[in-house]
């Protein structure tokens, strides 16, 4: 079980790795309820982001306004918080779908569901993935470079 649990990773790695050079930025996968221990590194994460952008109002879709590093920060950790929130999602291990997303956080969020370069490579990953944490019996999982 060790020698299969090993390889599992190494497979997982190696398709995190092609998403990340995909995307050309950080990826992170993470599974259940959000631990409130967690929030600072999802905001940290999501902050990233959110300040690379190049063009002033591309938060939230809003007519072209400058958007300062702290309303970045604001809306990073607002994002932060409300995935966080178990109350609101009631996810409890179910994944949270892309229209909710989009509705409830105003996230911009493109489908891929049509880049039939991309969607393998979605699609495998997070499949093996779901499969080793359900046999695993993980109720929370992170998975990312530097995390695993």
């Amino acid at each position: 079980m060790e020698i299969f649990d090993h390889t599992i990773k190494e497979v997982l790695k190696e398709r995190l790795e092609q998403l990340e050079a995909y995307f050309e930025s950080d990826v992170v996968f993470y599974f259940g309820e959000i631990h409130p221990s967690l929030a600072k590194g999802f905001r940290d994460f999501l902050e990233k982001p959110l300040c690379r952008k190049e063009k002033p109002g591309q938060i939230d879709n809003l007519p072209e306004y400058p958007v300062s590093n702290e309303e970045k920060q604001q809306r990073a950790e607002e994002i932060a918080k409300r995935l966080g929130d178990n109350k609101l999602w009631h996810s409890h291990g179910r994944m949270i779908d892309v229209f909710t997303l989009k509705r409830v956080l105003r996230l911009e969020i493109e489908d891929y569901s049509e880049d039939m370069k991309l969607r393998p490579m979605i699609r495998s990953y997070n499949d093996l993935l779901i499969e080793y944490i359900r046999r695993s019996n993980f109720k929370i999982f992170m998975h990312s470079r530097n995390f695993f």
